[in-house]
């Protein structure tokens, strides 16, 4: 992966519904440049779905990070699809032969429930399991779920029948979104330019870098607090390692980082371990190679199907 894919994915996160004209003006790229990379990203896995995510602010939910160890009594295969099927599971990383990592989305009261449903499964011997927070990013400009919880939105009517059919394919042309839905296409040009402009939804990808020969892994930062905000660090890391540096996680339990990195090769994650301890307030790091699992909907079609059924009970309807 280049810079071009690299920067290209980046814009996508933020709104894959931007047109192939208005992303090749942003990047400096002919239309034709920009279809192809999308279109080879999509046939490679690194694009898995483009998907409509609803704000974090709307459904009540927050992150929580799961470190699991398993006891290897239990088919690993059967294990992670366990793992990766609970609905409240965003992402899902094998580690080793015998541990997983896992991001979920929770409710305040559901963290508990989250920890004894991952507790319970077989195989599984032992679970430390951390609620999480974002941590804005230049390159994410809080404008998708990985640097904002954005905003609680009521949505309307109409708005809820877009979203609907935008579950299925976020990039969905709006001449099929008339067909479809009965509007006029201005009627909904002017209701996809309210539900971005409400900060209640992100268009987005679902996608997984490592396919393209890169090498995923989480920096575990450990800092101290009163030297250092998680903030500063993570805009070191954006500026210092832009091709590597994706996005960040502060632990709520203590001064604990949760980066998400990729690099082409070991000896560039060595470099970086390198310059990271030369920084006087960092106490420790981490690396923690991971393995990218599916989550089983790839389609997204339950996890749009859900999205769409908790927004429709946590939002009520304005006329």
């Amino acid at each position: 992966m280049d810079e071009l894919d690299k920067t290209l994915l980046l814009k996508l996160l933020r709104n894959c519904r931007a047109s192939y004209r208005q992303l090749a003006r942003e990047l400096g790229v002919s239309c034709p440049t920009i279809k192809r990379r999308v279109d080879h990203l999509v046939e490679a896995g690194v694009i898995e779905a483009f998907i409509v995510d609803i704000s974090q602010e709307t459904l009540g939910v927050s992150w929580a990070y799961a470190e699991i160890t398993s006891d290897l009594s239990e088919d690993r295969a059967r294990l992670i699809q366990e793992i990766s099927s609970n609905s409240s599971t965003n992402e899902t990383f094998a580690v080793g032969s015998k541990s997983y990592i896992s991001f979920a989305e929770v409710s305040p009261g559901g963290v508990y429930e989250y920890g004894k449903y991952l507790r319970g499964l077989t195989g599984v011997s032992q679970v430390d399991l951390v609620q999480a927070r974002q941590i804005p990013t230049q390159m994410l400009s809080n404008q998708c779920k990985y640097s904002t919880r954005g905003k609680k939105v009521e949505f309307s009517t109409q708005q809820k029948t877009i979203l609907r059919h935008l579950m299925d394919d976020a990039r969905i042309s709006i001449l099929n979104l008339s067909a479809r839905t009965g509007f006029k296409p201005k009627r909904i040009r002017r209701l996809l330019r309210e539900l971005e402009a409400s900060e209640g939804v992100h268009f987005t990808i679902r996608f997984n870098p490592s396919v393209e020969s890169s090498i995923s892994f989480i920096l575990k930062i450990g800092f101290d607090e009163t030297q250092i905000t998680p903030g500063e660090i993570a805009t070191w890391l954006e500026n210092e390692f832009p091709q590597e540096y994706w996005m960040s996680f502060l632990l709520l339990n203590g001064p604990v980082m949760i980066n998400y990195m990729t690099s082409d090769n070991l000896p560039k994650i060595e470099v970086l371990l390198r310059k990271m301890l030369e920084i006087p307030f960092i106490r420790d790091v981490e690396t923690i190679l991971i393995y990218h699992i599916q989550k089983p909907a790839s389609n997204g079609s339950d996890l749009t199907e859900e999205a769409a059924a908790a927004s429709a009970a946590a939002v009520p309807v304005t006329a």
